[in-house]
């Protein structure tokens, strides 16, 4: 594995993948977008953005995780090394998250990975830097991807533990609306705890 990556594919151009995509540009890094938007597209199809870039970044909204990686399923070729790191918080029917989706869904020799943490798109196209826990299933990417969006202004952390970094994404929001929740009905701290 190289130490560097040679260019990133960034899957849904909206508002966290633009703000990912241009902080990565700005540090040098090459990056192409696929979004379902045209005008947001800067590559021809899902297959061109698979056959050009080693890493996929993943930052589209959870239901619609499993069409992507099918499709990028569909556009791998036998022997390409990849990995695909879904920022992508939710779960599907059944309660499968986010990296159990790319397992079932995505070739047996792409890497996988999840990366949550405080990203705001809004901080992060300003230049302000964010954090994120990085779990992948082959720790070759770790240091080139630490590297790469640590240059962009993003602060990276590892992790071992695929399944429990994506589950911890998912309780995130759930304890966000609780707490939400017993701020606005004044319950105090005990009941936040």
């Amino acid at each position: 594995m190289e130490t560097t990556i040679p260019q990133f594919g960034i899957i849904g151009n909206g508002e966290l993948g633009s703000a990912l995509g241009g902080a990565l540009t700005k540090k040098g890094e090459q990056v192409l977008f696929y979004d379902r938007l045209p005008d947001r597209t800067t590559t021809a199809s899902i297959e061109d953005l698979v056959r050009s870039c080693p890493v996929l970044l993943l930052c589209i909204p959870s239901w619609e995780a499993k069409g992507v990686a099918r499709q990028i399923a569909k556009a791998s070729h036998p022997g390409e090394e990849r990995l695909v790191v879904t920022l992508s918080k939710g779960v599907e029917k059944g309660f499968v998250t986010m990296d159990a989706l790319l397992k079932e869904t995505l070739p047996k020799a792409f890497d996988i990975g999840v990366l949550y943490g405080p990203m705001i798109a809004e901080e992060i196209a300003r230049g302000r830097r964010g954090a994120g826990v990085l779990a992948v299933s082959d720790t070759k990417w770790f240091h080139p991807l630490r590297y790469s969006l640590s240059q962009a202004g993003i602060t990276i952390e590892a992790s071992g533990d695929l399944h429990g970094v994506a589950l911890c994404a998912v309780l995130k929001n759930i304890y966000a609306i609780a707490f939400g929740v017993s701020e606005g009905k004044h319950l105090g701290l005990n009941s936040k705890g």
